[in-house]
């Protein structure tokens, strides 16, 4: 770590000298108050002055305890700041490095901090978790008993003498939504056997990672391949980024053991650390950097981590390391925000092996639900040329 960077903790050092003393100081307080309450004053005025004189004190103590309170916790979020850009420049070092110099041994102090992090780094995933993924799916792609009935529904609706011809709405999904429950059990679900159907979009390889191929993402480089999951159904789909009416085949997924993640975010990493009931001190023995300064650290990588890559590999080259990075150490796969829904978090997990029976060794894939997209929100800004707000606008 460079040493030239502020030990953001230290601000903190007068609070910690005050807080012990306001108990005291409010006992003070009220030894001074009592006689005032128990003693016969000649006047009103003369039991105001009197509380005057003794509040008076203490209420510029706590004035100044709370300046000095504001003034660390400013003074923090300034160095904070500065700290940030410093990451944010080790992170673009690290990755011209990987883009032009050297792809598979570089040498940064970005690797370094960041390798202290991960050994008190603990986020386990846990045993029978449900996970998502979802997968764009065509018409063509659906299994063959859900493919009949909808061509079975298709052919009434397109029936210019059927009664239901007229309610027929803009497709085949408008018309199965409008649909009642009841009729839907008597008419399609039982009529064509799917009361025990499971898979109604992808199967179980098609919702499964893709085999090894020359396509890569945000974790995995190319010829590797990794399971993409997701936290939500809303988040799995809004990471494949689809267009409004386009059907999703989405599954559902469980964990079969406990998996250790690389969480990128702070206290998602920390949370079942020990370090974490430790003096704030500890922080700087352990890993050589301060409690504000890890929250920091993990606050702008979880940042840069997420960015969109705008559709250029060469983006995902520093995202491909780290993760490569975490594999390496132990970690069964990594967490991290989604940049889509901020509700949400992706998962990928590393292992994607299977055992005897060809199933999975560390996860199942249970089912798969069709879903069609109904809206697909956008919210912006102008922000350039900068025009004057009218009164309408306010």
């Amino acid at each position: 770590m460079n040493s030239n960077i502020t030990k953001l903790a230290s601000p903190l050092i007068p609070i910690f000298d005050i807080a012990p003393k306001l108990p005291s100081l409010f006992t003070d307080m009220n030894k001074n108050f009592s006689p005032i309450i128990k003693s016969r004053t000649e006047s009103v005025f003369e039991a105001i002055s009197s509380l005057n004189r003794i509040v008076q004190p203490y209420y510029l103590k706590a004035i100044q305890t709370g300046v000095n309170v504001y003034s660390a916790f400013d003074k923090i979020e300034k160095n904070q700041f500065v700290f940030k850009q410093s990451i944010v420049k080790m992170w673009d070092d690290l990755e011209a490095e990987l883009k032009t110099r050297n792809r598979y041994f570089p040498k940064s102090e970005f690797l370094t901090i960041f390798e202290k992090c991960t050994k008190e780094a603990k986020c386990i995933l846990r045993k029978d978790k449900t996970l998502f993924r979802a997968r764009k799916i065509e018409a063509s792609s659906f299994p063959y008993e859900v493919n009949n009935m909808l061509n079975s529904i298709n052919e009434l609706l397109d029936d210019p003498d059927n009664h239901k011809f007229y309610i027929k709405k803009s497709d085949i999904w408008g018309f199965l939504e409008k649909m009642s429950f009841d009729e839907w059990v008597e008419d399609y679900l039982i009529k064509f056997n799917l009361q025990d159907k499971n898979f109604w979009g992808y199967d179980i390889d098609g919702s499964d990672a893709p085999p090894p191929n020359n396509s890569q993402g945000r974790v995995n480089p190319a010829g590797i391949s990794y399971l993409y999951t997701a936290s939500n159904i809303k988040t799995a789909i809004s990471e494949i980024q689809p267009t409004i009416g386009q059907i999703i085949s989405v599954a559902r997924i469980k964990t079969k053991r406990n998996l250790k993640l690389f969480n990128f975010d702070f206290f998602g990493a920390f949370r079942n650390s020990k370090i974490m009931k430790e003096p704030l001190t500890v922080f700087n023995e352990k890993l050589g950097i301060s409690f504000w300064e890890l929250q920091a650290f993990f606050d702008t990588l979880s940042d840069l981590f997420s960015k969109p890559a705008l559709s250029s590999f060469e983006n995902y080259y520093t995202t491909q390391y780290v993760s490569e990075f975490i594999k390496t150490i132990g970690f069964d796969g990594i967490q991290y925000k989604s940049s889509l829904n901020k509700k949400g978090s992706n998962i990928v997990l590393f292992d994607i092996s299977k055992g005897k029976n060809n199933e999975p060794n560390n996860y199942s894939i249970l089912e798969t639900s069709l879903h069609r997209v109904e809206t697909v929100k956008v919210s912006s800004k102008m922000v350039l040329p900068k025009k004057q707000k009218s009164e309408k606008d306010n």
